[in-house]
């Protein structure tokens, strides 16, 4: 079982979409907080949104609109490799082809495949992450917010309606320069 693995806070566990993964493990009642995420830092790293004000974080620009930050159009767009695609393939002709009945050898490349490109490529975008943001609070609440979308929520409208006002009065003293900064 992996909940051991998983479940240890040593343990620096990363992925791509790692949101997808958190997802999944938690509908076991596997729970962890990931260290990394390629897609994430990707998309940090310049190549979707970077930060504009370097280490103090700050607003983003937009620099160009990636394509797709899927691991296998990135591995092809940055190594120039192709990921196999020959598993999925044989899934679609096959409807009743499961998974454990894949040839071994076939099965383990193709299973192998992702976690190694992925961490390539977060050592590729870990150090142009250009703000700590990331790692110190988006990845640790990842898990909240998971489990806020497996549960589901209850909003309070009428106090999120009376928030709402305030800050559009704060954000017009802003604006006319009556601010208390």
């Amino acid at each position: 079982s992996l909940k051991p693995i998983l479940a240890d806070p040593e343990k620096k566990i990363g992925g791509h979409n790692i949101k997808y993964d958190l997802a999944v493990c938690l509908n076991e009642g596997i729970k962890f907080t990931p260290s990394w995420c390629s897609m994430l830092e990707t998309h940090l790293a310049g190549d979707g949104l970077v930060a504009n004000r370097g280490d103090s974080g700050g607003d983003y620009t937009d620099t160009q609109n990636a394509e797709s930050l899927g691991l296998k159009e990135l591995t092809e767009e940055f190594f120039h490799v192709r990921m196999k695609k020959l598993v999925p393939d044989l899934f679609k002709m096959k409807k009743d082809v499961h998974f454990d009945r894949v040839d071994l050898k076939l099965a383990t490349s193709y299973a192998a495949s992702d976690p190694d490109w992925t961490l390539q490529l977060h050592n590729r975008e870990k150090p142009r992450v250009r703000c700590d943001f990331l790692y110190n609070v988006e990845l640790k609440l990842l898990p909240i917010v998971i489990a806020m979308e497996h549960r589901g929520i209850t909003l309070d409208l009428e106090y999120m309606a009376q928030e709402a006002e305030k800050l559009e009065e704060a954000a017009e003293d802003v604006q006319i320069g009556r601010a208390h900064v």
